[in-house]
């Protein structure tokens, strides 16, 4: 059986959950509760997106659809000691729907890092998506608090990475706005948990 979504809309905390379990505990007790068990990701998006943090996506939070112009990406990293490996996961969405990436890089110079490298590498793929899909606005939601103080200049950059990171960072601005968002880390965001499950999936962590 494959990978079953429970979208919530009104609830505790609105959202999308990966198990029964945890959308149970949003929604029992709760007033006129609505939630929907989907087969699909983005399907379950759809169900709860009319009242979700994925239509705030203008600077002054007005609820509207996704524009064909922004990007809303979730990325996150893992971290493997015994294989020094490290992995980025994202979750993009856009007015087309939503897609899942991940990708793993073994014995990289960069792994020193850890996680923070995978999610650095995460955050450049968004922007380089973004760019080859001609959008105007990328809305990034991160979980370590680097991915814009290394962007902005606010923190030193003493590893190469960084240093690279912070770079394109000014060349994608050339062309793109990015608009970062700092998302709490494992507490209970729906597509910040997903981005940190498809980076762990890439290192067969559990």
């Amino acid at each position: 059986m494959g990978t079953k979504f429970y979208a919530v809309r009104k609830g505790r905390t609105p959202g999308i959950y990966f198990s029964w379990e945890d959308c149970e505990r949003q929604i029992r007790g709760f007033p006129n509760a609505q939630y929907k068990k989907f087969s699909s990701l983005a399907e379950a998006q759809s169900f709860i997106f009319e009242d979700s943090v994925t239509k705030s996506v203008s600077s002054k939070n007005e609820r509207r659809p996704i524009s064909s112009e922004d990007m809303i990406a979730y990325v996150d990293g893992s971290f493997l000691l015994a294989e020094m490996a490290f992995s980025y996961g994202a979750v993009i969405l856009t007015d087309k729907g939503t897609r899942e990436f991940s990708k793993r890089f073994d014995h990289n110079e960069d792994a020193g890092l850890r996680n923070v490298a995978g999610e650095l590498f995460g955050a450049m793929f968004a922007m380089k998506l973004a760019l080859s899909e001609n959008k105007k606005n990328l809305h990034l939601y991160y979980d370590y608090k680097g991915i814009e103080e290394w962007a902005k200049g606010r923190w030193k950059t003493n590893r190469e990475l960084t240093k690279s990171y912070r770079d394109y960072v000014k060349q994608c601005e050339e062309h793109l706005q990015i608009h970062f968002h700092k998302v709490m880390a494992h507490t209970g965001d729906p597509l910040n948990e997903r981005a940190d499950i498809l980076a762990k999936a890439e290192l067969n962590i559990k």
